[in-house]
């Protein structure tokens, strides 16, 4: 099967067949279903490498993550971000390239040299310790560039922006203990920008001070579990505790039942993120969902919208997360 037999089925021109398979602005949308829709009853599969040529475009998208996510159980969230990413792609028919770099370093040879060499057509990048100099640097290869969640203060001219409320979430992560006295709730946070707008928000939401924030070293399980069992004698004094994220929520469940405290009945707890465990852990947890598909879908569209009008893509989208009532927190 070839784009002429699909022309002759269709008793449309091959030129006008094959702008449309190659999803060209100039051929109609009503028209160019129909002759997809054609192309798929005959079994017809574009070639890739044609399609390159023909285009100019590879149909790879560069995924970049922070190699500070790949802690153990901490990578949850950045795995299923990826995977919604990849599935998003796919619906555009896009193959995705998945590559780290270090945000202490900002070590993007590897990536920059993938773009050079025209083996992928833009990138979409995941953390948001990502600086103004490594913004720069990808820009010099390439002005097809999506940032996922970066830090709203990023000088990031010339790239498309997907952001998430993460203030109102820490808001909303009030909402779920509020039936408790204000001075018996609890923030466990981590200095890392990222959670001080949560813990932030969170604060706003209670009128309080930084007084109710306990901080731990870092946002592991581990570090979480031990922050507990270290400071178990503040215990008594609080009723609901909002952490950070899930991983570290995890934690500090872990070592309330272990001394012996009934969740949410003693001590109810709120996670961050929604990462699928959440609804399987016992109890299970009350969290604050980030919209994982939302963000993959909106990512998907402004890359390839970037790639197909060979131009950058500037907008900003601003989405929300919202409320996830479970087990760890009383109704």
């Amino acid at each position: 099967m070839n784009i002429r037999e699909i022309a002759q089925r269709t008793g449309i021109s091959h030129t006008t067949v094959s702008r449309a398979l190659n999803d060209s602005p100039l051929v109609a949308e009503k028209t160019k279903q129909r002759i997809k829709q054609v192309a798929k009853d005959l079994g017809y599969e574009l070639d890739a490498s044609a399609k390159s040529l023909a285009t100019g475009i590879r149909m790879t998208i560069a995924v970049l993550y922070p190699y500070s996510t790949l802690r153990r159980i901490g990578s949850q969230y950045t795995s299923e971000l990826i995977q919604s990413i990849r599935a998003a792609l796919h619906e555009y028919r896009f193959d995705c390239i998945v590559n780290g770099y270090d945000t202490v370093g900002e070590d993007l040879s590897e990536m920059t040299r993938l773009i050079r060499e025209k083996k992928v057509d833009g990138i979409i990048v995941l953390g948001y310790e990502l600086n103004r100099d490594a913004v720069l640097a990808l820009q010099q290869s390439t002005q097809n560039i999506v940032l996922i969640n970066p830090n709203p203060t990023l000088n990031a001219d010339g790239c498309a922006r997907i952001l998430i409320h993460n203030e109102y979430g820490g808001a909303l992560a009030y909402e779920a203990l509020r039936n408790a006295p204000k001075e018996q709730l609890f923030v466990l946070s981590h200095d890392r920008q990222q959670y001080a707008v949560r813990t932030e928000g969170f604060l706003k939401a209670m009128q309080s001070d930084n007084s109710h924030v306990w901080l731990a070293e870092d946002e592991s399980f581990e570090t979480a579990y031990r922050y507990i069992m270290e400071h178990k004698e503040r215990l008594p004094h609080c009723k609901g505790l909002f952490v950070v994220t899930d991983i570290m929520a995890f934690g500090v469940c872990k070592a309330l039942l272990e001394l012996g405290y009934s969740i949410p009945d003693d001590i109810a707890v709120v996670g961050y993120d929604d990462i699928e465990w959440c609804a399987y852990c016992t109890p299970s947890l009350t969290t604050i969902h980030q919209p994982r598909s939302d963000v993959a879908r909106q990512a998907a569209s402004l890359i390839v919208q970037a790639v197909k009008e060979k131009a950058s893509v500037s907008s900003t989208v601003v989405l929300t997360p919202n409320l996830v009532r479970r087990e760890s927190t009383s109704s």
